[in-house]
């Protein structure tokens, strides 16, 4: 990704963050950095907590990035507390999540000790650590290290300090990511001394946004930062506005990201979030940065691609898991190969339980009373999933975030649909041949078209069930699957194979196929859709009127998906 940003010079940066203390503190930082992956970094950072819960919730945090939200991660890892044991279990687990990147550091002396001292057994300098990384796990770790551009705590002499990142860079180290720093002209001079030892790897500078007056000049005197003087004064007479402080921080801030991206010495950012999204997001709105029409998210897949061990490959997967990433991922994680290429015999028909962890309905009751109201009626019920189509309601049991812009060909004849009681829960336009780069419904590699066939689910009253099959096989390019929860599967599809309804071509290679309908998935996610609709009702409780009326659509309703064998740009009128 490095070597990319340097060649391609498209914006490139990446995001940090540090393990919360609270149980819903974690939940709260999942769902934010679910939103900052919509602003395009290029990979996550998790820091290290040395010992104990802390530590562990940092891999836990890795398994999440990787696994279910398909972000490349960074893993610190630090000698700090660590014997040899627990740096060999660590790194062990970032394997099996499927990380390639470890962040090798030192480390601060804990809180009550003074001076850093090394551990039994364990690193007494992060070359060491580096090394054994290395030599442990040869290529399969790309390894990062820190740079200090103002020197470090225990540590203010430059030529010691390079003396130190040579030695690190010499063990195996690939990449440097550096301190904080808002002096720039230092920095840049920093980097040419670094060239000048013989030290090629990607230099990755550290950005610290500006949110309040007192956390920069916390921050600042935390990292012995230097602060440029006209930063001071054009912050000073504001300290009070942090609004005003934000702004202010934010051009700083932006000014300092592009003169280092115009040096030509730098290509790549890191943000230092702390956690935050506003100040992080304020400056890549001011660079110009955030995903737009012009400039959208590259996509490798329709869907959001796992990197999880033994997932890498994995290139088809059934629709109706497209609003549910984490749950797909959770259910097939046993599996022993994952469809390459095409949907064929490596595929496992075992679909994991339901009553693992993360794919039933999320959210406490209250929450979702909260978010989804109380319907009485199936009145209400429709005009909850119309008010999601309207994207005022941000979530819905079926579909984990709002709905996004490919949808926008569709939505009137969806709240047409709803609106008459037909409630759908997935849905995807045709699309016939659009360039791979199209900004809604492009992905994969440059110089491809894609290509989807008209796809829609929807749960359906059994009393206009019969009315809608009648009308479908009028059709002899409608395809469906039907069931109710306790019922049998009802399909015209030809066979029990495979349907592609996602597909791309694009040079030198093979037609993917990335999304597909059959009968088993079908099945496996039949038990899910009717799950989280039993999920929901019972959030109200038993006997209130909500309760009863969702326990009844789940009951005796119809799980209906209708597709097209060519593409059909009328599939929705026609119906």
């Amino acid at each position: 990704m490095l070597a990319e940003a340097e060649r391609d010079g498209h914006p490139s940066f990446s995001f940090e963050y540090f393990p919360p203390k609270t149980a819903q503190g974690v939940q709260n930082l999942y769902d934010r950095i679910e939103r900052m992956y919509q602003y395009g970094p290029k990979f996550v950072d998790i820091t290290w907590g040395a010992g104990g819960r802390v530590a562990e919730l940092t891999g836990d945090m890795v398994v999440q990035s990787q696994n279910f939200m398909g972000l490349e991660t960074c893993m610190h890892l630090t000698c700090t507390d660590m014997g040899l044991e627990g740096v060999n279990e660590a790194l062990r687990k970032a394997y099996k999540a499927g990380c390639t990147n470890i962040l090798a550091l030192r480390g601060d002396p804990p809180r009550e000790k003074e001076k850093w001292v090394a551990t039994e057994g364990g690193f007494h300098y992060a070359k060491d650590l580096v090394q054994h990384i290395r030599n442990t796990y040869h290529d399969h770790f790309d390894i990062g290290v820190a740079g200090y551009p103002e020197g470090c705590d225990d540590n203010r002499d430059e030529d010691l300090l390079l003396d130190h990142l040579k030695e690190k860079v010499d063990m195996g180290a690939s990449f440097i990511v550096t301190q904080m720093f808002y002096d720039v002209d230092n920095f840049l001079r920093w980097v040419r001394r670094v060239r000048d030892r013989g030290i090629k790897v990607p230099i990755v500078p550290g950005i610290m946004p500006i949110p309040t007056y007192t956390a920069f000049l916390r921050r600042a005197a935390h990292m012995n930062c230097k602060i440029p003087e006209a930063w001071l004064t054009a912050v000073e007479p504001i300290k009070n506005d942090d609004a005003a402080v934000r702004e202010v921080g934010n051009k700083l801030v932006a000014e300092m990201c592009r003169t280092l991206m115009t040096s030509g010495l730098i290509h790549h950012l890191h943000f230092y979030t702390m956690n935050l999204e506003r100040a992080t997001r304020m400056v890549l709105e001011e660079l110009n940065w955030m995903p737009s029409p012009e400039r959208p998210l590259k996509q490798a897949l329709p869907w959001r691609q796992s990197r999880g061990f033994g997932r890498r490959d994995e290139d088809v997967r059934p629709i109706f898991w497209r609003n549910r990433n984490k749950s797909y991922v959770l259910r097939t994680q046993e599996w022993d190969e994952f469809p390459n290429g095409r949907w064929g015999d490596s595929r496992s028909p075992a679909f994991g339980e339901l009553d693992a962890y993360g794919i039933g309905l999320t959210g406490t009751n209250e929450d979702n009373r909260k978010k989804w109201g109380e319907p009485k009626a199936l009145r209400d019920i429709a005009n909850l999933f119309v008010a999601y189509l309207q994207n005022k309601v941000a979530s819905l049991p079926w579909s984990e975030s709002p709905l996004t812009s490919e949808a926008d060909v569709l939505r009137d004849h969806l709240v047409t649909l709803n609106s008459k009681g037909l409630i759908t829960i997935n849905s995807q336009p045709a699309v016939d041949g659009v360039k791979s780069t199209h900004p809604v419904h492009g992905w994969g590699p440059p110089n491809g078209y894609v290509y989807q066939k008209a796809y829609l689910e929807l749960l359906v009253h059994p009393g206009l069930y019969p009315k809608l099959v009648e009308r479908i096989n009028r059709r002899e390019d409608f395809m469906y699957y039907a069931v109710t929860l306790n019922g049998d599967l009802e399909t015209n599809a030809p066979s029990e194979g495979p349907n592609a309804v996602t597909w791309g071509v694009f040079p030198g290679k093979e037609i993917v196929q990335p999304t597909i309908v059959e009968s088993i998935s079908f099945l496996a996610w039949k038990d899910e859709a009717f799950r989280l609709g039993l999920d929901w009702a019972h959030c109200y409780e038993a006997g209130s009127p909500s309760r009863v009326l969702i326990e009844g659509i789940m009951n005796s309703w119809y799980l209906v998906n209708i597709g097209t064998f060519p593409p059909s740009r009328h599939f929705l009128l026609s119906m």
